[in-house]
Protein backbone atom coordinates (compact mmCIF):
# COMPACT_ATOMS: atom_id res chain seq x y z
CA UNK A 1 0.00 0.00 0.00
CA UNK A 2 1.66 3.16 -1.19
CA UNK A 3 2.56 6.03 1.99
CA UNK A 4 -0.13 8.69 2.30
CA UNK A 5 1.75 11.89 1.32
CA UNK A 6 1.72 14.36 4.30
CA UNK A 7 -1.01 17.84 3.90
CA UNK A 8 0.74 20.86 4.53
CA UNK A 9 -1.17 24.41 5.56
CA UNK A 10 -0.09 27.67 4.89
CA UNK A 11 -1.45 30.76 6.64
CA UNK A 12 -0.64 34.59 6.42
CA UNK A 13 0.14 35.53 10.07
CA UNK A 14 -1.17 38.94 10.82
CA UNK A 15 0.08 39.11 14.34
CA UNK A 16 3.45 36.70 14.57
CA UNK A 17 4.28 35.47 18.22
CA UNK A 18 7.11 34.66 20.68
CA UNK A 19 7.16 32.34 23.62
CA UNK A 20 9.46 33.73 26.23
CA UNK A 21 9.97 31.92 29.46
CA UNK A 22 9.09 33.76 32.89
CA UNK A 23 10.94 33.48 36.26
CA UNK A 24 8.83 30.92 37.18
CA UNK A 25 9.70 28.54 34.04
CA UNK A 26 6.41 29.04 32.50
CA UNK A 27 5.99 30.00 28.99
CA UNK A 28 3.85 33.37 27.72
CA UNK A 29 2.93 34.34 24.12
CA UNK A 30 4.23 37.67 23.21
CA UNK A 31 4.33 39.46 20.03
CA UNK A 32 7.61 39.11 18.53
CA UNK A 33 8.93 42.64 18.09
CA UNK A 34 10.92 41.70 14.74
CA UNK A 35 8.02 40.71 12.85
CA UNK A 36 5.18 42.18 11.73
CA UNK A 37 3.67 39.61 9.36
CA UNK A 38 5.24 35.58 8.93
CA UNK A 39 3.96 32.55 7.51
CA UNK A 40 2.71 29.72 9.55
CA UNK A 41 3.23 26.56 8.38
CA UNK A 42 1.60 23.27 9.57
CA UNK A 43 2.25 19.70 8.48
CA UNK A 44 -0.34 17.15 8.87
CA UNK A 45 1.27 13.59 8.97
CA UNK A 46 -2.17 12.22 7.68
CA UNK A 47 -5.55 13.50 7.16
CA UNK A 48 -8.79 11.79 9.53
CA UNK A 49 -10.73 10.02 8.06
CA UNK A 50 -14.50 10.68 8.26
CA UNK A 51 -15.22 7.67 10.09
CA UNK A 52 -12.52 8.83 12.62
CA UNK A 53 -14.08 12.37 12.71
CA UNK A 54 -17.49 11.10 13.30
CA UNK A 55 -16.14 9.36 16.39
CA UNK A 56 -14.58 12.35 17.52
CA UNK A 57 -17.67 13.96 17.62
CA UNK A 58 -20.00 11.54 18.90
CA UNK A 59 -19.38 12.68 22.68
CA UNK A 60 -19.71 16.15 23.75
CA UNK A 61 -16.45 15.85 26.24
CA UNK A 62 -14.88 19.03 23.26
CA UNK A 63 -17.36 21.44 22.94
CA UNK A 64 -15.32 23.32 21.31
CA UNK A 65 -14.62 20.66 18.45
CA UNK A 66 -18.85 20.14 18.39
CA UNK A 67 -18.68 24.09 18.11
CA UNK A 68 -16.37 24.12 14.96
CA UNK A 69 -18.32 21.57 13.30
CA UNK A 70 -21.83 23.15 13.61
CA UNK A 71 -20.34 25.95 12.11
CA UNK A 72 -18.48 24.00 9.34
CA UNK A 73 -21.75 22.00 8.63
CA UNK A 74 -22.13 19.36 6.36
CA UNK A 75 -19.98 20.41 3.79
CA UNK A 76 -17.06 20.68 5.79
CA UNK A 77 -17.75 18.27 8.39
CA UNK A 78 -15.23 15.73 8.02
CA UNK A 79 -12.58 18.24 8.60
CA UNK A 80 -13.75 19.28 12.24
CA UNK A 81 -10.73 17.94 14.00
CA UNK A 82 -8.30 19.35 11.60
CA UNK A 83 -9.91 22.84 11.42
CA UNK A 84 -10.10 22.94 15.67
CA UNK A 85 -6.52 21.80 15.67
CA UNK A 86 -5.43 25.17 13.27
CA UNK A 87 -7.82 26.86 15.59
CA UNK A 88 -5.72 26.33 18.28
CA UNK A 89 -2.50 26.63 16.47
CA UNK A 90 -3.58 29.73 15.80
CA UNK A 91 -4.47 31.25 19.13
CA UNK A 92 -0.70 30.66 19.79
CA UNK A 93 1.20 31.28 16.75
CA UNK A 94 -1.23 34.73 16.19
CA UNK A 95 -2.66 35.38 19.47
CA UNK A 96 -6.16 34.08 17.91
CA UNK A 97 -6.11 36.90 14.68
CA UNK A 98 -7.34 35.35 11.87
CA UNK A 99 -5.47 34.81 9.33
CA UNK A 100 -4.74 37.07 5.97
CA UNK A 101 -4.99 33.86 3.82
CA UNK A 102 -4.93 30.08 4.32
CA UNK A 103 -3.31 27.53 1.58
CA UNK A 104 -2.83 23.90 1.92
CA UNK A 105 -1.77 20.79 -0.50
CA UNK A 106 -5.47 19.11 0.08
CA UNK A 107 -7.85 21.19 -1.51
CA UNK A 108 -10.27 20.11 0.77
CA UNK A 109 -9.22 21.09 3.89
CA UNK A 110 -8.06 24.73 2.55
CA UNK A 111 -11.84 24.86 1.39
CA UNK A 112 -12.61 24.03 5.13
CA UNK A 113 -10.35 26.66 6.92
CA UNK A 114 -10.89 29.50 4.68
CA UNK A 115 -15.04 29.03 5.37
CA UNK A 116 -13.92 28.71 8.88
CA UNK A 117 -11.83 31.82 8.97
CA UNK A 118 -13.57 33.91 6.43
CA UNK A 119 -10.16 34.39 4.75
CA UNK A 120 -8.84 34.33 0.91
CA UNK A 121 -7.50 31.40 -0.52
CA UNK A 122 -4.20 31.20 -1.64
CA UNK A 123 -1.11 32.78 -0.86
CA UNK A 124 -0.95 36.51 -2.64
CA UNK A 125 1.04 36.67 -6.01
CA UNK A 126 2.47 39.91 -7.70
CA UNK A 127 0.39 40.54 -10.56
CA UNK A 128 2.86 42.15 -13.79
CA UNK A 129 0.73 44.89 -15.24
CA UNK A 130 -0.02 45.01 -18.99
CA UNK A 131 2.05 48.34 -19.29
CA UNK A 132 4.77 46.64 -17.11
CA UNK A 133 5.12 44.02 -19.57
CA UNK A 134 5.38 46.06 -22.16
CA UNK A 135 8.29 47.86 -20.58
CA UNK A 136 10.12 44.96 -19.52
CA UNK A 137 10.27 43.67 -23.50
CA UNK A 138 11.72 47.03 -24.17
CA UNK A 139 14.07 46.87 -21.49
CA UNK A 140 15.41 43.46 -22.76
CA UNK A 141 15.51 43.76 -26.12
CA UNK A 142 14.36 47.18 -27.34
CA UNK A 143 16.51 49.30 -29.51
CA UNK A 144 15.10 52.42 -28.49
CA UNK A 145 15.80 54.63 -25.16
CA UNK A 146 15.47 51.83 -22.06
CA UNK A 147 12.42 52.58 -19.95
CA UNK A 148 13.78 53.57 -16.18
CA UNK A 149 13.88 50.42 -13.82
CA UNK A 150 11.03 49.57 -11.45
CA UNK A 151 12.84 49.74 -8.30
CA UNK A 152 10.53 52.52 -6.61
CA UNK A 153 8.52 50.99 -4.26
CA UNK A 154 5.01 52.51 -2.86
CA UNK A 155 2.37 51.04 -0.34
CA UNK A 156 -1.32 51.34 0.17
CA UNK A 157 -4.16 50.38 2.49
CA UNK A 158 -6.53 49.30 0.18
CA UNK A 159 -7.26 45.70 0.00
CA UNK A 160 -8.71 45.19 -3.88
CA UNK A 161 -7.73 42.84 -5.42
CA UNK A 162 -5.05 43.39 -8.43
CA UNK A 163 -5.31 43.59 -12.11
CA UNK A 164 -2.96 43.24 -14.93
CA UNK A 165 -4.70 46.64 -16.13
CA UNK A 166 -4.05 48.53 -13.40
CA UNK A 167 -1.79 51.79 -14.28
CA UNK A 168 -1.78 53.23 -10.53
CA UNK A 169 -2.10 51.70 -7.31
CA UNK A 170 -5.30 52.52 -5.36
CA UNK A 171 -5.31 54.27 -2.38
CA UNK A 172 -1.60 55.14 -2.78
CA UNK A 173 0.08 56.80 0.20
CA UNK A 174 0.93 60.18 -0.80
CA UNK A 175 1.08 61.88 2.40
CA UNK A 176 3.79 65.09 2.30
CA UNK A 177 6.88 64.70 3.97
CA UNK A 178 5.40 61.03 5.46
CA UNK A 179 8.34 58.02 6.00
CA UNK A 180 5.48 55.68 3.95
CA UNK A 181 5.67 57.47 0.51
CA UNK A 182 7.27 55.75 -2.28
CA UNK A 183 10.74 55.16 -1.78
CA UNK A 184 13.96 53.83 -3.88
CA UNK A 185 14.01 49.13 -3.11
CA UNK A 186 17.52 48.00 -2.53
CA UNK A 187 18.27 45.48 -5.46
CA UNK A 188 19.48 41.97 -4.96
CA UNK A 189 20.68 39.33 -7.35
CA UNK A 190 22.64 36.37 -7.11
CA UNK A 191 24.34 34.97 -10.05
CA UNK A 192 23.41 31.82 -12.10
CA UNK A 193 20.30 32.13 -9.76
CA UNK A 194 16.53 32.64 -11.65
CA UNK A 195 15.20 35.37 -8.86
CA UNK A 196 15.70 38.74 -7.92
CA UNK A 197 14.92 40.83 -4.78
CA UNK A 198 13.62 44.11 -4.08
CA UNK A 199 13.56 44.82 -0.36
CA UNK A 200 12.61 48.21 1.76
CA UNK A 201 12.17 48.95 5.44
CA UNK A 202 9.22 51.84 5.34
CA UNK A 203 9.02 53.72 8.71
CA UNK A 204 6.08 55.76 9.86
CA UNK A 205 7.06 59.47 11.44
CA UNK A 206 4.80 62.40 12.65
CA UNK A 207 3.80 63.42 9.09
CA UNK A 208 2.08 60.46 8.85
CA UNK A 209 -1.52 59.50 8.58
CA UNK A 210 -1.53 56.80 12.04
CA UNK A 211 -2.84 54.17 12.75
CA UNK A 212 -2.48 52.94 8.94
CA UNK A 213 -3.04 48.93 7.86
CA UNK A 214 -0.46 48.90 4.74
CA UNK A 215 -2.04 45.97 2.57
CA UNK A 216 -0.85 46.36 -0.87
CA UNK A 217 2.25 47.35 -2.80
CA UNK A 218 3.66 47.91 -6.09
CA UNK A 219 6.77 49.39 -7.58
CA UNK A 220 7.24 52.23 -10.38
CA UNK A 221 9.63 53.61 -12.57
CA UNK A 222 9.29 57.22 -11.22
CA UNK A 223 10.12 58.27 -7.50
CA UNK A 224 7.36 60.73 -6.86
CA UNK A 225 4.19 60.36 -8.83
CA UNK A 226 2.90 58.98 -11.73
CA UNK A 227 5.16 56.89 -13.96
CA UNK A 228 4.93 53.16 -15.05
CA UNK A 229 3.35 50.36 -12.45
CA UNK A 230 5.48 47.60 -12.85
CA UNK A 231 3.89 44.77 -10.74
CA UNK A 232 1.24 45.07 -8.17
CA UNK A 233 0.74 42.56 -5.22
CA UNK A 234 -1.66 42.28 -2.02
CA UNK A 235 0.91 41.78 1.13
CA UNK A 236 1.13 38.50 1.96
CA UNK A 237 -0.20 39.48 5.55
CA UNK A 238 -1.28 43.38 6.48
CA UNK A 239 1.09 45.35 8.78
CA UNK A 240 -0.53 48.15 11.36
CA UNK A 241 1.82 50.81 12.04
CA UNK A 242 0.21 52.62 15.34
CA UNK A 243 3.04 55.34 16.16
CA UNK A 244 5.75 57.19 14.63
CA UNK A 245 8.78 55.19 14.84
CA UNK A 246 7.18 51.87 13.77
CA UNK A 247 8.03 50.10 10.75
CA UNK A 248 7.49 47.57 7.72
CA UNK A 249 9.63 45.85 5.66
CA UNK A 250 8.59 44.22 2.23
CA UNK A 251 10.17 41.43 0.03
CA UNK A 252 9.44 41.44 -3.59
CA UNK A 253 10.50 38.47 -4.88
CA UNK A 254 10.52 38.29 -9.07
CA UNK A 255 11.25 34.70 -10.78
CA UNK A 256 12.24 34.73 -13.97
CA UNK A 257 9.66 32.77 -16.62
Amino acid sequence: MPKQESVVVLFGNPNPQMQVRQPDGTTVSVPAEHLNQSVTRVEIPVLHSEEKTELSLSTDNDRGLLGVAAILGDEYRRYSVHVYEHEQIMAVHAAGAKPDWVSSTDAGLQAALAAYFGCPVGEPVAVLTEKGRDALHEQHIGTSAQPTSFFYGALSPSKTSVSASDTTLSEEITTSEGGLLRAAMTFAHTAGTNTSTLTHTWTANSHDSLPVTLAKWANFNKSVSGGTMGEEDLLSSTATLSASGDNSTVTFTLTAG
